[in-house]
């Protein structure tokens, strides 16, 4: 139950990043891991961004590289997790 409800999430916040013009998804994501684009967005802006996220304790959520690029990723592990949560973590990059 904990795993199919932590696939939910993750399904649910796919649709929210494609609903969202400022963001586009990088992978086509078979589990929970979905790595984000922000449009415009450097490295730099991707960590200042998580770093306020940190400081603010609403989220980690790191930068990471994919084929080069830098973007970040979430990744829905934990089942307490919801998809207003990740919702919450989307706004904060607009």
């Amino acid at each position: 139950a904990a795993v199919e409800g932590t696939l939910a999430v993750a399904r649910e916040a796919r649709r929210d990043i494609e609903r969202r013009a400022y963001l586009e998804l990088a992978n086509d994501p078979d589990l929970s891991v979905l790595c984000i684009r922000r449009i415009g967005w450097s490295g730099d802006d991707y960590k200042r961004w998580s770093a306020r996220l940190v400081a603010d304790g609403l989220a980690l959520v790191t930068p990471t590289e994919v084929d080069g690029e830098i973007m970040t990723r979430i990744c829905v592990v934990n089942p307490r997790t919801t998809a207003a949560d990740i919702g919450a973590i989307l706004d904060t990059m607009a």
